[in-house]
């Protein structure tokens, strides 16, 4: 049978105004990727459905039009439904308000899954005095499981609000590090559609290596200018230069020792969302991917001497 909407006058524990400018979505979808007591779609949906969550203080299905002005309410029952990840991870910088980490590869941020980034935050960062002090940090963007590097979190909700408007409306600056495979040269934009949907990436070649498993490979710094699905590895997929590791938009070629994707988030430049101050962060991407560049030129000139002495 249908679960029932629980309309018992509860108290209201959380409320979250939904930005001017957010492009309309399912209520569900949108809760799993703002609010952090719901970490996926399905906690989400179950929870509309049990009454748990009210907009403009009524019950309304999970398939609600999510849109700019509308009040979306947690009541008391609403408790987080997750359990904390014993799992250490890089805190590059940490105050109040958010905190900017370094993700892991192959796992994901959030979701319904047992490893999840958002479930190791309270186990690495320190809760929050502010009055709109959130229960658990909530990351305000993705980055796709096996992708690693920063990530940004929020510790308040006026914190995630404007984190999130920054990343809607594209003010935030983000570089990558990859290594593709194939000769690549200079620098460019990418702007084939993904989706239907207008997309640009602007890349710059570091170095191009003789390798000894890839033919060549590029090392390269991306920054994508809109905000699509896997663009960065899409583009790069659809101009024949897949990513090294990319089992997704490559080929069984172009894989790395154990699999891993050669492809890191080095910077992001955001404005404080207190002081409004312009604030950049950037790591160099992981030993590991200059390690295997090197090996992968060492080895080629091994394998041509070998050659040639034969």
């Amino acid at each position: 049978m249908p679960q029932e909407a629980d309309r018992t006058p509860r108290a209201i524990t959380t409320e979250h105004v939904v930005p001017e400018n957010t492009t309309p979505d399912r209520l569900d979808r949108y809760v799993a990727g703002t609010l952090p007591e719901y970490p996926s779609k399905k906690s989400a949906y179950k929870a509309i459905k049990r009454g748990d969550i009210h907009v403009n203080g009524a019950c309304v299905s999970p398939e609600l039009r999510v849109q700019g002005g509308q009040c979306i309410q947690l009541l008391a029952s609403a408790k987080p439904r997750q359990r904390v990840l014993q799992m250490s991870v890089t805190v590059v910088y940490e105050d109040d308000w958010l905190a900017v980490i370094v993700k892991p590869p192959d796992i994901p941020v959030s979701g319904n899954h047992r490893r999840t980034i958002t479930r190791a935050l309270p186990a690495n960062l320190t809760p929050s005095p502010q009055p709109d002090a959130m229960p658990w940090p909530h990351p305000v963007h993705r980055l796709d499981g096996p992708t690693t590097g920063l990530l940004v979190v929020a510790k308040t909700r006026s914190a995630a609000a404007n984190l999130g408007q920054q990343f809607e409306t594209r003010r935030v600056r983000k570089t990558y590090y990859a290594i593709a495979t194939g000769q690549m040269t200079g620098s460019g934009t990418i702007d084939d559609p993904l989706d239907g949907r207008t997309a640009e990436t602007t890349y710059s070649v570091l170095k191009t290596v003789r390798s000894a498993s890839h033919g060549w490979v590029s090392a390269l710094t991306l920054s994508p200018h809109t905000g699509r699905t896997h663009q960065l590895r899409r583009h790069l997929a659809l101009r024949n230069h897949p990513i090294v590791g990319d089992t997704q938009y490559g080929h069984a070629e172009h894989l790395s020792p154990g699999n891993r994707l050669l492809l890191c988030a080095t910077g992001v430049v955001i404005d404080h969302p207190n002081t409004q101050t312009e604030m950049a962060f950037s790591i160099p991407p992981p030993k590991k991917f200059s390690a295997w560049l090197h090996h992968e030129e060492g080895a080629r000139d091994d394998r041509a001497t070998t050659d040639s002495s034969s």
